[in-house]
This record gives structure tokens, sequence and C-alpha cells, in this order.
């Protein structure tokens, strides 16, 4: 399980959600950019067992792994179109058109799309990327035993 944020409350509320309804061995990640002493809050506050097992990654390690495929964040490009006319054509399609918050396009949120390139993922069968607003009501492990086409 991988959650990219390093909200510590919001952490909590979703892994603690997802502890609580499970029995089952879990290796979760939270990979964010101010992560000095995140994985020890944790540990102290979240019902983790002896078979699950929390690990913290920094933004900038996961960054520096994957800054070989071009990422489009860190392009000198990036945001240079935005609120400039001279780089619209026929095909553009504006953010006010389709999206009215530049988080969205921040590392943190497209990070999720090179997951499988990170080194603690790559020989993984299954990874599930969960935000940190999210609240399980039931046991994680039934996703495991779902058909994802």
């Amino acid at each position: 399980m991988v959650v990219l944020s390093d909200r510590v409350l919001p952490i909590q509320t979703a892994v603690g959600s997802v502890l609580m309804r499970t029995d089952v061995a879990l290796d979760i990640w939270i990979i964010g950019d101010n992560v000095t002493g995140l994985e020890e809050k944790l540990r102290n506050s979240l019902p983790l067992k002896s078979h699950q097992n929390i690990q913290i990654m920094s933004m900038d390690d996961a960054e520096a792994t994957v800054v070989d495929l071009e990422p489009p964040w860190m392009s000198e490009e990036s945001g240079r179109s935005i609120g400039n006319e001279s780089w619209r054509s026929e095909h553009t399609v504006l953010q006010k058109d389709w999206d009215h918050d530049p988080m969205h396009h921040s590392r943190f949120n497209i990070m999720r799309f090179y997951l499988p390139h990170l080194t603690p993922f790559k020989d993984v069968d299954q990874v599930l990327f969960m935000d940190d607003d999210v609240i399980m009501t039931d046991d994680i492990s039934l996703l495991a035993h779902t058909d994802v086409p």
C-alpha cells in the first residue's frame, strides 16, 4: 500500500482505517516531502500488527529514482504554458476548461503513475495506491482478490 502525503493526521486516519479492519500482512509506504520523524510518529500512533510494516520514503528520493524517465513536473517547460497565450494552438486544452486546481499538476499527484519504477515496487505484483483522504470500511484484503481489467 502506498500513500503520497506527509500530513500526519490524514495519514493516521486513512492508514488507521485500513489497519483496524485487517489482519493481513501489509507493507505500507508513505512518500512525502517533510518526512523527518514521520515514521516514529506513525509507529507510535497506528495499530500495526507484528506482520505489518510502515516505511517512509522522501519525495526527493523517489524523484531521484525516476529522473531518467523525465517526469513532466521536472521539465524546464513545466508550467510555462499556463497563462501564456503564445503556447496556444487548436489542440490546447485550457486548464480552466478541465481543472481549476494547480495542485493536480504537482509531483505529489503525478508520482502515483511512476510507482512501478520505484525500487521497492519493481518486483511487486500488486500495489494499492491510496489518497490520504480515503477511509476503508472493510478489509483491504478483499481488494487483493478483485479482478481489475
